[in-house]
């Protein structure tokens, strides 16, 4: 971040060379002479007196003159907040970023579960489908299934495929199509081997709404129970392809992309009959833009697009009217509902990890835009291809890795980034402490505390360890210099037990706001039609009393920036008052004589 250290100045800059010297003061170039013993010069309060209007007694209601509070109290509204005390703009209950931390419950972090590898697999084709108790899953040329993933599962492979690699498979609850590039085949969860069901090319399949849909090229076709293929519709651009097949309450939806250019289709039921009828375009997203995944989940559609995430409300005409994006590194490929909560792949998550993040659509922290933070993760850097629940787990797949599910232990550690604080203002301000309250720290928790300052790296500034009670800690001390801005990191740590670890629910971070301050100065003039000058008063000089009056009374009017020497010194400053305090008439009686009252506030 770039600063502009030099003061901004376009006010009169006049000085007059006989300051020091002749004079000892200068006001916008024009020397005087002062009244030394009525000179004074204090600094000014630079914070209002206030009071917190609000009903319920809040961090406002404290003296400004304190400590500055910051407390982080809850985080269940989710990332993607840089700035967590923008007046009117920031939420309190989001934060930056977060690895390994469940944000979801109201007023606590704490672990997420940890992940153990199900099937380690090098193929990338890697895609799932749930069949009553059997998870299916592709893994190169083979098709294989289990009906265990407590512990090191079993897996069986399904006859009767064919020597291909399969590139897409779905069920119905029952029966499961796997696509291949010759046609599609079918087992189901009283078998294990496969049977050929239709002789359509297909690079994907999708059972929705009672119907079987397939794709090949820019082909959509419904494959009827006996595996007969009727098209449904033909892209007219040759190099179009279809992602995604997908399922929703009132149409089914399907989307693909030729180069950059992404483009979705609803396919409408007929009520009467319950027959398709025709293939509209339903979804214009910016350019470059493209689906890559879709789930009708509690009455809304989510897309996962080759940027991240966006939720859709759906109108009467089956159009898809898309929110604002949670940005993804890499293409979203893969959505999954379950209860409160939707899961998405996180490819390529950063500090090398990917894995999933969630969303909470009952928050919304932006048009369509749903709370969401990290989720399960995995080492690596590949594409997430696949992620579904399984007797209540969510599992979930990883190219040329394999596939992983949810653990019974908690992950090792996790760390969780506030977003910048500013208390509200820019001028600086020095970081006095940080308190936490935690629930009671089992056996070889921990938590760390680090500090942020401006654009520096994360510094560690305590460590919390077991016994602790749910009473606040005693502060940690931070770092005894200015900054204008801090961000704080908390690491939690895991047990000795691995299903047990550190929960936050509350951090306190007090800062000093320590603003540049401004100085009032009155400088009491000698407005005399002569006054005596010079280091031993030899020298005289006239002064027309009524034209520097009026002089000093125009820059009272103004309101600009001047500069005021005062000896070898000088400083911008505003008049903010001009009071004379007659002693004599001038000459002739053309005006007076006295001390002029110059009321200067200085510009810090």
């Amino acid at each position: 971040m770039l600063l502009l250290n030099a003061p901004y100045f376009e006010g009169v800059s006049s000085v007059d060379a006989d300051v020091p010297g002749l004079f000892p003061v200068a006001i916008a170039g024009h020397p005087y002479k002062i009244e030394l013993r009525e000179y004074e010069r204090s600094t000014l309060d630079v914070i209002r007196q206030q009071a917190d209007q609000s009903n319920v007694p809040s961090e406002r209601s404290f003296n400004p003159y304190a400590l500055w509070r910051r407390s982080l109290e809850t985080w269940h509204h989710g990332a993607g907040q840089d700035n967590i005390d923008l007046q009117d703009e920031s939420d309190p209950a989001r934060f930056r970023s977060s690895k390994g931390i469940d944000p979801w419950t109201r007023g606590q972090i704490g672990l997420l579960p940890d992940t153990d590898e199900k099937l380690d697999s090098g193929a990338t084709n890697l895609k799932m489908a749930v069949a009553g108790l059997r998870l299916y899953v592709l893994d190169g040329q083979a098709v294989k299934f289990t009906d265990d993933l407590t512990s090191t599962p079993t897996w069986t492979t399904v006859t009767g495929t064919p020597m291909e690699t399969p590139t897409a498979v779905t069920s119905d609850g029952f029966t499961v199509w796997v696509a291949y590039p010759s046609g599609v085949y079918s087992t189901n969860t009283g078998t294990g081997a496969a049977t050929s069901f239709s002789t359509q090319d297909a690079d994907l399949v999708s059972y929705a709404n009672g119907r079987l849909l397939a794709a090949h090229d820019q082909v959509l076709y419904e494959l009827a129970a006996d595996g007969t293929p009727s098209t449904l519709f033909t892209h007219p651009n040759a190099q179009f392809r279809w992602d995604v097949l997908a399922p929703s309450p009132n149409a089914l939806y399907a989307a693909g992309h030729a180069g950059t250019v992404g483009e979705g289709y609803a396919v409408g039921i007929e009520e009467t009959s319950t027959a398709l009828s025709s293939v509209v375009s339903c979804i214009a997203l910016p350019e470059g833009e493209y689906i890559t995944s879709l789930l009708a989940y509690v009455g809304v559609i989510f897309l996962g697009t080759s940027r991240g995430v966006r939720l859709c409300s759906v109108d009467a005409g089956r159009n898809l009217n898309y929110g604002a994006l949670v940005p993804t590194p890499n293409p979203v490929l893969c959505l999954e509902g379950d209860g409160d909560f939707v899961w998405f792949g996180w490819s390529g998550f950063g500090d090398g990890s990917t894995g999933l993040g969630r969303m909470d659509p009952s928050v919304f922290t932006d048009t369509l835009r749903p709370a969401y933070a990290s989720d399960l993760m995995v080492d690596g850097t590949t594409a997430v291809t696949d992620v579904v629940t399984f007797a209540g787990d969510r599992v979930f797949a990883v190219a040329g890795d394999g596939y992983y599910a949810e653990s019974d232990e908690l992950v090792s550690t996790g760390a969780i980034n506030s977003g910048l604080m500013r208390w509200g203002t820019t001028e600086p301000k020095t970081i006095h402490s940080i308190d936490l309250r935690t629930e009671p720290l089992p056996t070889g928790a921990s938590v760390e505390v680090y500090l942020a300052f401006d654009d520096g790296e994360f510094e560690g500034i305590s460590e919390l360890t077991q016994p602790h009670s749910t009473g606040p800690t005693e502060p940690f001390s931070a770092r005894n210099e200015q900054t204008e801005q801090a961000e704080v990191r908390l690491v939690l740590n895991r047990a000795t037990a691995t299903d047990d670890g550190a929960v936050v629910l509350r951090a306190t971070v007090r800062a000093l706001v320590s603003p540049s301050r401004s100085e009032q100065i009155v400088v009491p003039i000698i407005l005399h039609e002569t006054v005596d000058v010079g280091p031993d008063e030899s020298v005289t000089k006239r002064q027309d009393t009524a034209a520097e009056f009026r002089f000093l009374k125009g820059l009272e009017a103004a309101g600009q920036i001047v500069t005021y020497q005062e000896g070898r010194e000088s400083w911008p400053v505003t008049v903010e008052k001009v009071a004379l305090r007659p002693r004599s008439w001038t000459d002739k009686q053309a005006w007076l004589n006295g001390l002029c009252y110059v009321t200067l506030r200085t510009i810090s």
